[in-house]
């Protein structure tokens, strides 16, 4: 998968340059112009490794951040955010359970994909660009929305410093919003492993009996693995 995009070919003289989303079939680019230059490239989201509506979700987002007024100029500034809608498709497609629909899209999506780049400036600069990308969708949850309106890290310049009491309350405030969530998390699992341990799911679900079998795993042993690939060719834990 190229995290470029494909150039496209300049317009004649003369003929409008069309750009944003086009749909054709299968095929599913956004087109983009650097307002300096004039230069125009189509970004293919049809190759990205998710669902169709992910894609389109995604794409429309793109279309939106890139639009003229959107904020972008260049397509060096684009393809950063092209960039971005890759590496969430990238590590979302290595999930057992993937996200579908917009709707199905977590916080701990943001944070898994976050987890996986080095260094705290690369991780500030990364989680400036999914948030201000995923800004211009539609269809995400709530928990998301308010993912995205949280304040990220700060990047280090200079000689690392003490954090202000301020800084020390509003990392001890996510925390706890942190800790609460995961409780809620942890509750709702437990409860539906009660109920499939006690019979009052449904039967025939393959999805579900998938997920109720690693939950119960989970809860015996405190981890799965999940044989099969991934990003690093290894193997996939989940913890409880």
């Amino acid at each position: 998968m190229s995290r470029r995009g494909r150039q496209a070919t300049l317009p004649e003289a003369g003929v409008e340059k069309a750009w944003g989303l086009r749909q054709s079939g299968d095929s599913l680019t956004v087109r983009c112009f650097d307002e300096a230059t004039g230069t125009s490239k189509d970004y293919d989201f049809s190759r990205l490794g998710v669902s169709r509506e992910l894609k389109e979700m995604l794409a429309r987002a793109f279309a939106s951040r890139t639009a003229p007024g959107g904020g972008l100029t260049s397509l060096a500034a684009m393809n950063l955010a092209y960039r971005a809608a890759v590496q969430l498709t990238e590590h979302v497609a290595t999930l057992v359970w993937r996200p579908v629909l917009p709707e199905h899209l977590l916080p701990e999506h943001l944070d898994g994909v976050l987890e996986s780049r080095s260094g705290f400036v690369s991780a500030a600069r990364d989680l400036e660009h999914f948030k201000l990308l995923l800004a211009h969708a539609e269809g995400l949850s709530e928990a998301m929305r308010g993912k995205l309106g949280e304040q990220g890290p700060r990047r280090a310049e200079g000689q690392r410093k003490e954090p202000e009491p301020a800084e020390w309350k509003r990392v001890a405030e996510a925390a706890r919003a942190d800790l609460r969530a995961a409780a809620t998390r942890i509750r709702g699992n437990r409860e539906s492993l009660r109920a499939w341990r006690a019979g009052e799911l449904p039967d025939g679900d393959l999805v579900l009996q998938r997920r109720m079998e690693l939950l119960e795993s989970v809860d015996r042993a405190g981890m799965c693995r999940v044989r099969g690939p991934s990003a690093t060719g290894g193997r996939r834990r989940c913890r409880g």
